[in-house]
């Protein structure tokens, strides 16, 4: 079989960039940018990223991945207080913990299959003069519609 992995990194970010645009409004977002995790834009505080990494292929060569996305909200401690910064990490995690988010994901990203959502994690550091919370979301996919 040939591989379907199809850049499957740059399907899972968008997929989530995509799924967050049109579903956080505007007051959520109150200003941050939502980025890929593997990006050239320039990117400025406070912003939303996504990034996807994998942990292994589920098995040799299916192209079918277990991995870890991180979806993070970047805040600068200057321009805001941790309240703010937190409601709009509230507002990128209620988005997240709904049932229909695999559905969602491939809805969002042509040629993505989502097979399932894992344990969901959400943490949070300070990152110099950054807030930084972040969820870290298990699941495994392909980068081919199946």
């Amino acid at each position: 079989m040939n591989p379907p992995y199809n850049n499957v990194f740059r399907k899972v970010e968008s997929a989530f960039a995509t799924y967050l645009t049109a579903t956080l409004t505007a007051p959520q977002l109150d200003g941050a940018t939502i980025h890929l995790g593997r990006s050239n834009d320039t990117i400025t505080v406070p912003h939303i990223y996504c990034h996807f990494r994998v942990e292994k292929e589920n098995e040799r060569r299916t192209g079918n991945f277990d991995g870890e996305a991180e979806i993070g909200v970047k805040s600068h401690a200057a321009d805001e207080t941790t309240l703010e910064g937190s409601e709009r990490f509230g507002a990128v995690l209620d988005a997240i913990m709904v049932d229909t988010l695999e559905d969602s994901l491939m809805s969002a990203q042509s040629g993505l299959t989502v097979f399932g959502i894992g344990e969901i994690l959400p943490e949070s550091e300070i990152d110099g003069n950054c807030f930084v919370e972040r969820v870290r979301i298990k699941m495994m996919v392909c980068g081919s519609a199946l």
